[in-house]
Order: structure tokens, then C-alpha cells, then sequence
């Protein structure tokens, strides 16, 4: 699969769902759809907390429980994570909630194996007018070396 791709695919589906609003309602995504880039998803559902919001793992695609090196579904995404080498990643899902607009990513990082991972990700945000944000589709799509 070609990095590029992954992120083309995503968007173009999103911007499929979404009919013209500023974000699709999460209950429009069929992760069918886009079947064969799943294993490189995960689902991030957005919570509101008394200090501004709480990301929580729903769905962790095989791909990326593999690149991760544990598979975090049903954790919360810890912004205090400052060793975690995708804290980049919780950089770009609080800009991205910023913005209410799609977000990609390419960068690298070191995992906790000491492996170069170069990637490149696509953050898809999804929710209502009323409501805000609800969850975000990320696709990541990684070397190692």
C-alpha cells in the first residue's frame, strides 16, 4: 500500500460522507468502505471533562496495535504521555479539534525498540453541529527501519 493512498482514500471518503456539512455524524462511517485500509485505523472517541475533553481508544486496527507494540483499545489517550512516541499524535488530534477540519501528518519518531518509524497520518473528525466533535478516524501509514 502506498502512504499517499491510505490519506488520499480517507479524505475523498470522508468528504463523500459528509454531504457538503462541515463534518460527517460518526454513525455515517462504514468501516467496510474502506475495508482494506482498516488494519491501519484506530477510533478515537471524544469525550467532554471538566478541563476540556478526554480521547478514548475504540478501535485499534492490527497494523497499528503492531507499529504501537500493545494494543490500547478501551485506554484513554494520556496527554502527559510525554515519552510516548506518538505524543505527536495527541498534538495533532487537540489541533485538529481545534480546527474542526481534517488534519495529515507525516513525520517520524523512535519506538520504545529503538526502531525508526516514519509515517504518515490522516485525522478524519466526526460529530454534529450541536454536539462538536464526537470521535475522529485516524489512518496511519508507517515504515519502520
Amino acid at each position: 500500500m502506498q502512504d499517499q493512498r491510505l490519506v488520499n482514500r480517507l479524505q475523498n471518503y470522508w468528504d463523500l460522507i459528509r454531504r457538503g456539512k462541515s463534518m460527517p455524524n460518526f454513525s455515517q462511517f462504514n468501516p467496510s468502505t474502506i475495508d482494506d485500509l482498516w488494519a491501519h485505523c484506530m477510533v478515537l472517541s471524544v469525550a467532554p471533562t471538566q478541563n476540556g475533553r478526554r480521547y478514548m481508544y475504540s478501535y485499534v486496527g492490527d497494523a497499528l496495535v503492531q507499529m504501537f507494540g500493545s494494543n490500547l483499545l478501551g485506554s484513554a489517550v494520556d496527554s502527559k504521555a510525554v515519552n510516548y512516541p506518538f505524543s505527536v499524535i495527541i498534538k495533532m488530534l487537540d489541533a485538529t479539534y481545534e480546527q474542526g477540519k481534517v488534519a495529515t501528518d507525516q513525520n517520524q519518531i523512535i519506538n520504545d525498540k529503538g526502531k525508526i518509524i516514519k509515517y504518515r497520518a490522516c485525522f478524519l473528525p466526526f460529530g454534529t453541529e450541536g454536539r462538536g466533535i464526537t470521535h475522529f478516524v485516524v489512518g496511519i501509514s508507517d515504515k519502520q527501519f
